[in-house]
């Protein structure tokens, strides 16, 4: 546990020392992310960073297509696994073999392995590659005129390549029963007739070796094409025993791969039945039995169907360490971004190959260029909105995640807000972000709730509900008020028709920003005074309430 945090606290302090202004470079990135402890972002160079394999490929697709012969270079994908640490969470199988890795490229093609594939196979067997050198002469007539785009994944155990994927740009790790069309498949009848027969040389437990093992039994992939069942890129085989234990393999490994047949549902092992009422085991020509699935009890087809999703994501009030893991991975599945100009300098980073939808807030600039009446401001900030939700409609009609980054938490006062009143909220996700509330919090360091409970509001909010202000004021509750530098005098009128001047308050400035956060301590007779030398008028909380005073660490 210890180590965990280590590398995440390392990540973290990676991502606080990324340069502010930096742009996003136009290299080849691809990003490891979803289901995993360490999300990743590899360039071409990293990736020539890890040791690697070589793989030599004929490239036919099961239409057979000749795309040419190739000899690449690349890092095993189960070594990237490895780095980025696969973690299930609030999961009742704590086992990985269940899950599925969905890999895309640029243009949103998408491949499916199972994950159990990729961590038993052989190093070798799925790679992505950073280098590639034609195997056909120059004077071939079935000479490749095109070399393949990089980084491509490429999937060395199949006979067909259509599972190999060029430009990808995305790798996730997934559990597809969540979210994925489930089709259930009869159980075969046991049967004394051998169909097929595999022999396994398997330590059980880890401990105890019993022999070579020899099992009977009818091949699973025969078994789907009974039903009807044909080989489908994007879906994937559930097996469930019994007792619990579940096991996921992709069609490709079952349908291309030439250990296919070779995977078995049993009923026979050396020759006697298995199981006291005739069971049927999930064997596999692994070099490991975790993937065995013993007294199955049921057989389930998940396709994946892939909705495009609107990803309302909070990077944080301030400096680039206070993204959070759940961020970074909605970053990598996004393939177009809408973000603010400063957000996309300083997150440009995870940006790169992304397109860039629009900033919310270039409508801002006509302001400055030519002052507009209140009026000519709002009819342009909603004609800009229309156009920007068109753009985000657009992207979703064609397939393609979003990400609309926001400041904080999108959740409280977010400016983001806006784009559910055009957007269907079936199409939008949104990941929680450290508020500003929070970081002033911090601060202030003293715990604002003492008096049982902290309001959250804006001045306009307090206009309007005068009896939630007299109500907070009576019983010293701690008013947090987001918005409220730029219209402090006002503010401060408001506060004294329910407040003493004595009252404590203090005004946080720039939080989450550490070269520029700092806490001002003072009254609500003294505020004004207190903050006449401060420049900001924008970025800053007004918290006022008795649990804020300095020599009241608690309020009873």
């Amino acid at each position: 546990m210890n180590r965990r945090w280590s590398l995440i606290t390392i990540l973290l302090l990676f991502v606080c020392n990324l340069p502010a202004g930096a742009l996003a470079s136009h290299q080849p990135v691809v990003t490891l992310a979803g289901l995993v402890k360490h999300p990743q972002r590899l360039t071409l160079q990293d990736l020539a960073n890890y040791r690697p394999v070589t793989v030599r490929m004929t490239e036919v697709d099961r239409d057979g297509t000749f795309h040419g012969v190739y000899r690449y270079r690349g890092i095993p994908l189960q070594n990237l696994l490895q780095a980025a640490g696969v973690e299930k969470e609030g999961n009742d199988f704590s086992k990985a073999i269940d899950l599925a890795i969905l890999v895309r490229n640029r243009q949103g093609e998408r491949t499916l392995l199972s994950w159990a594939e990729v961590a038993y196979g052989r190093p070798a067997d799925v790679i992505v590659a950073f280098a590639a050198t034609s195997e056909m002469t120059k004077d071939s007539d079935n000479a490749s005129k095109q070399a393949p785009i990089l980084p491509r994944l490429v999937v060395g155990n199949d006979f067909f390549s259509d599972r190999c994927l060029a430009d990808i740009v995305g790798i996730e790790v997934i559990d597809p029963a969540r979210a994925a069309k489930t089709e259930t498949v009869p159980l075969p009848k046991p049967t004394d007739k051998v169909s097929a027969e595999v022999a396994t040389k398997i330590v059980w437990g880890g401990s105890r070796f019993e022999g070579i093992q020899r099992f009977s039994g009818v091949p699973l992939v025969d078994v789907l094409k009974q039903t009807g069942i044909k080989d489908e890129p994007l879906a994937a085989v559930l097996i469930r025993s019994r007792d619990g234990y579940r096991s996921l393999l992709s069609f490709g490994e079952l349908f291309w791969s030439p250990l296919g047949r070779r995977i078995l549902l049993a009923d026979h092992m050396d020759g006697r039945p298995l199981g006291h009422g005739r069971e049927q085991w999930l064997v596999l020509p692994d070099s490991s039995a975790n993937r065995f699935v013993r007294d199955i009890a049921g057989i389930e087809i998940l396709r994946s169907h892939h909705v495009p999703k609107l990803t309302v994501v909070g990077v944080g009030p301030g400096d680039t360490c206070q993204i959070t893991l759940e961020a970074l991975s909605a970053l990598a599945r996004a393939d177009a971004i809408a973000a603010p100009g400063d957000i996309q300098k300083r997150f440009s980073r995870y940006l790169t190959g992304k397109e860039i939808l629009f900033d919310p807030f270039a409508y801002t600039k006509h302001d400055s260029d030519a002052p507009l009446t209140k009026e000519e401001r709002e009819r342009l900030k909603q004609s800009e909105w229309r156009a920007n939700a068109a753009k985000i409609r657009q992207a979703l009609d064609a397939g393609r995640n979003v990400a609309f980054l926001d400041w904080g938490d999108p959740m409280i006062f977010g400016s983001s807000r806006w784009i559910r009143e055009f957007i269907d909220e079936t199409h939008i996700e949104t990941v929680a972000g450290l508020s500003s509330f929070n970081a002033a919090n911090a601060i202030i360091n003293r715990d604002v709730s003492a008096n049982g409970s902290i309001v959250i509001t804006a001045p306009h909010d307090l206009r309007r509900n005068r009896d939630l202000l007299a109500a907070a004021a009576t019983k010293g509750e701690t008013l947090a008020i987001f918005m409220g530098l730029k219209e402090l005098p006002d503010l401060v009128r408001l506060l004294k028709r329910h407040y003493a001047d004595t009252t404590p308050m203090r005004l946080v400035y720039a939080a989450g920003i550490s070269n520029r956060e700092h806490q001002v301590f003072t009254t609500l007779g003294q505020a004004l005074k207190a903050v006449e030398n401060e420049t900001e008028r924008f970025l800053g909380l007004v918290y006022i309430g008795p649990c804020l005073a300095k020599d009241h660490p608690s309020c009873p």
